[in-house]
This record gives C-alpha cells, structure tokens and sequence, in this order.
C-alpha cells in the first residue's frame, strides 16, 4: 500500500467527477487557473494518456495538491464536501509533473 492525496467527497468522488446540483460551482471554482498549470492528464508529462476504468487521479504529496489546488479554493470545496485526503492505493501506475494515476 502506498499514501496519495486526493481531493475526494466522502463517497471518494473527486470533485472532477461531481455530476450533482452543485456541478456548476464546482467547476467554476477548479477551473480557476490556467491549464498550463493544471494540465490534462494526456499532457501532463509521464502519464500521457486518460486514466482507465480502475485508476484514479491523485497527487504523490500534500505539496503538490496544494500547488494544483490552493487553500482558498479548498475551503470552497469544502463547503460541498470535498476535502484534500490522504488515502492508501494498492498501486500507483503513472506518475507525472503535476498528478499521478493510481488503483485504490
């Protein structure tokens, strides 16, 4: 086992997943910087593809979530019940720049 970081609700839905009444304010507040920051996985430099049915998107450290999501937008996402968590994956599987892909 090994601990990642994932901003995740408490049925560990990531808040990029949200589909819910609040799927609007949601975006608009992770949509907030520029995709060079925030590159698509298939970008990001050593994943390069989307991540499969079992995998999930997360971050190698407390750090790097912080440099993806900062603190103001984590207390907005709170509000929804989305909260930066550390959570144990059986395997991480791709790891880039700025995110990592993992199997819980």
């Amino acid at each position: 086992m090994q601990t990642i970081y994932k901003v995740e609700n408490k049925e560990g839905k990531g808040c990029y997943r949200e589909l819910g009444d609040h799927a609007k304010k949601i975006l608009k507040i992770i949509s907030k910087e520029a995709s060079i920051q925030k590159p698509m996985r298939v970008m990001d430099k050593g994943i390069g593809r989307d991540q499969k049915y079992n995998e999930i998107c997360g971050f190698i450290s407390e750090g790097q979530a912080l440099s993806w999501f900062n603190k103001k937008q984590l207390l907005k996402l709170e509000k929804y019940g989305y909260n930066l968590k550390s959570i144990e994956v059986n395997k991480i599987t791709a790891i880039g720049r700025r995110q990592l892909l993992a199997i819980r």
